[in-house]
C-alpha cells in the first residue's frame, strides 16, 4: 500500500561478506527475512575497530510483532581471545516500538591468555527491566577451576544493574553474594556488594567512581579464616591457622590511587 515500503536484496557482496533477503514495513509491522554470511571476519575488522578472524552467519526472520534471530560464529579470534564456537538465538517481540527480549547466548569454547572454558547468558524482558542469568565454567592458567552462576536485573534507561544472586566456586571454596548487589552507571559507577564463604570469609565492597577528574572512593572490609582458605596446604600436611582482616580505602583516581588502611593477621 501507499504507507508500506519494501527492501529487496538479491545479493549484496563486499569482500567475503554476503547479504540477502527482503523486508516489508507496513506501519509498524515488519515482514521478511535477512541473511548475512561473513567467511572471513578479518574483512570487517576495520569497521569493528579491533583485529578479528573467523566466520559468522546471521539469520533474521521478521513477522508482525516478532523477530526471530539466529547467529553462529566459528573460530572467532581477537588478540589473545578466541571463541571456538558462539551461538545467539531467540526472539524480540514488538521490535520497533516496545521490544521484549528472549535471547540465549552460548559460548561452549572460549579461551584467553588467563582463562579457558565455557559460558552461557540468557536475557529476557524489555530494556527497562531485563533479567539476566549467567553461567560459567572456567579453568585458570594455573590449572584451578572457577565457576560462577549469577542472576541479575537491569534498567538500561536508569543505567542500573542489580545482581540478585551470585555463587562462585574457586579452589574448593564456595563464595556467595549475601545480599543483592547494586551497580549504578548513571553518573560514573556506584556499587555495593557483600560476599560470604560460609563462616570462613566475609567481605564487603563499596565504591563511588565518578567521571574523571573527580576523586573516587573505594572501600573493602572483611575477614577470612586462613585454615579454610589454605585447605590445599592442609591436605599436604601444612596447616596455617589464624584470621586475616582487611580494611582498605582507596581515594584519588584509578590512574593515581591513594590507599590507606591495612591487612592484619591474628593468630
Amino acid at each position: 500500500g501507499a504507507d508500506a515500503w519494501k527492501l529487496s536484496i538479491a545479493e549484496g557482496a563486499w569482500r567475503s561478506a554476503r547479504l540477502g533477503g527482503a523486508v516489508t514495513l507496513a506501519g509498524t509491522a515488519l515482514r521478511g527475512s535477512l541473511h548475512l554470511a561473513v567467511a572471513n571476519l578479518g574483512d570487517i575488522a576495520a569497521l569493528a575497530g579491533v583485529p578479528l578472524s573467523g566466520t559468522l552467519l546471521v539469520d533474521t526472520e521478521l513477522q508482525p510483532g516478532i523477530a526471530t534471530v539466529h547467529l553462529a560464529g566459528n573460530a572467532i579470534a581477537s588478540g589473545t581471545t578466541t571463541l571456538g564456537h558462539v551461538e545467539l538465538g531467540g526472539t524480540v517481540r514488538d521490535p520497533l516500538e516496545n521490544p521484549v527480549l528472549a535471547l540465549t547466548l552460548n559460548i561452549p569454547q572460549l579461551a584467553t591468555s588467563a582463562v579457558s572454558g565455557s559460558a552461557a547468558l540468557r536475557l529476557n524482558g524489555p530494556p527497562t527491566a531485563i533479567t539476566a542469568n549467567l553461567t560459567t565454567a572456567l579453568t585458570l592458567s594455573d590449572g584451578h577451576h572457577f565457576s560462577v552462576t549469577a542472576d541479575a536485573s537491569a534498567d538500561t534507561a536508569a543505567k542500573r544493574l542489580t545482581i540478585t544472586h551470585m555463587q562462585g566456586l574457586w579452589r574448593d571454596q564456595t563464595i556467595t553474594l549475601a545480599a543483592p548487589a547494586t551497580l549504578d552507571f548513571a553518573n560514573g559507577l556506584i556499587f555495593a556488594a557483600h560476599f560470604v564463604d560460609g563462616k570462613a570469609a566475609d567481605l564487603t565492597l563499596t565504591g563511588n567512581i565518578p567521571p574523571t577528574p573527580h576523586s573516587m572512593t573505594l572501600h573493602a572490609v572483611g575477614k577470612a579464616d586462613l585454615a579454610v582458605l589454605t585447605s590445599e596446604l592442609a591436605a599436604a600436611g601444612q596447616i596455617i591457622r589464624g584470621t586475616l582482616a582487611v580494611d582498605l580505602t582507596a581515594t584519588g583516581t584509578l590512574a593515581k590511587p591513594t590507599v590507606t588502611g591495612g591487612v592484619t593477621l591474628r593468630g
